[in-house]
Order: structure tokens, then C-alpha cells, then sequence
């Protein structure tokens, strides 16, 4: 039997790691330095995704690449994640 807890660090864990994916392909033009930080962190039972200070300045000034990922590609995350997991 599957503990209830383990699924939703499994599933926390997936979509980090998607995220991170979805967040890095959005930079890949725009600055390679800010991509390389981008990384996952567990912190308990939670996944954080961390990146360098300058983050800021790009996604306010330069490439929204946060509200761009989270608009257009959380949706699909979560359907792949849960798809994943269900098998």
C-alpha cells in the first residue's frame, strides 16, 4: 500500500523537476549564466526552485520567463505529472 505522504512528496518532486525544465527551456536564448542556476532544493518534504539574485531583472525587464511558464505550461505539467505517476 502507498502512503499517502510519499505520493504528494512524488508528486511535489515531478512537477520541481518539470518546472525547472520549463523555466530553463524559456531562457535558453536569453542568459545562459541565470539558466545553469536554475536547480531544485528539498527542504523537508517541499521542493523550491532556486536561481541566481538576477532573476529579477530579467523577468521584470528583459524576458517574463516565470509568468510565461507558469501561464502557458502549468497546466500541462500537472497533466503529465499526474499521468506519470498514475501508472
Amino acid at each position: 500500500m502507498t502512503n499517502i505522504n510519499q505520493i504528494s512528496t512524488d508528486l511535489a518532486k515531478e512537477i520541481a523537476i518539470e518546472l525547472q525544465t520549463e523555466l530553463q527551456r524559456s531562457l535558453i536564448l536569453s542568459d545562459i549564466d541565470l539558466l545553469k542556476s536554475i536547480k531544485i532544493k528539498k527542504v523537508r518534504n517541499d521542493y523550491i526552485i532556486t536561481m541566481r539574485e538576477d532573476w529579477k531583472k530579467v523577468e521584470y525587464l528583459e524576458n517574463p520567463f516565470i509568468r510565461f511558464t507558469l501561464n502557458t505550461k502549468m497546466k500541462d505539467i500537472l497533466k503529465k505529472v499526474t499521468k506519470q505517476l498514475s501508472k
